[in-house]
């Protein structure tokens, strides 16, 4: 039933995504990320992980819509915490961009070239998702003019970084 639930959910977040329009006012990341962070914090406890906010202290803001920003992240969030290996780094700024990070084995090789296309899901994924979780935060990001960065980071993990638009002025 839970994993019925969730496919469902996903599908409607995805169907939203393809919805969203550009956000025509300024958002404070960072704000976004600890509701985010807030919210999933039961479900990563429940999985053994623990999330972490770092904010750029000279503020981390970008013309953006809230609630597309916080469906691209809270999938990011919960991709971590699934695959990543108990610890995952949620980091606001600097500039309009939002990354996560994770402590696991990072992206498969060659894995790159499909990492956002709709219902692919990684070798070694965890039973019960749907492979639309990336696919969602691609077409949020797309929808806000904005793009996604998927990398294994150098000192471990996978990390993804979204780039939104710097806010009017």
């Amino acid at each position: 039933l839970l994993s019925l639930t969730r496919t469902v959910q996903q599908l409607l977040s995805a169907a939203s995504a393809d919805m969203a329009l550009p956000g025509r006012g300024t958002v404070d990341l960072a704000d976004v990320a600890r509701s985010a962070i807030t919210q999933l914090a039961p479900f990563a406890h429940a999985h053994g992980a623990e999330l972490e906010l770092v904010a750029d202290p000279d503020g981390a803001t970008a013309r953006a819509d809230a609630a597309a920003v916080e469906l691209a992240l809270s999938n990011l969030i919960e991709n971590a915490v699934l695959h990543g290996g108990g610890g995952v780094r949620v980091q606001a700024g600097p500039g309009p961009t939002l990354a996560v990070r994770d402590r696991g084995p990072g992206l498969p090789r060659g894995a790159e070239s499909s990492l956002f296309e709709p219902f692919q899901r990684g070798p070694d994924a965890a039973p019960g998702g749907t492979g639309l979780g990336l696919a969602i935060v691609e077409r949020v990001m797309r929808s806000q003019e904005g793009r996604v960065e998927a990398a294994t980071h150098p000192q471990g993990g996978a990390i993804f970084i979204l780039h939104f638009r710097t806010p009017e002025r």
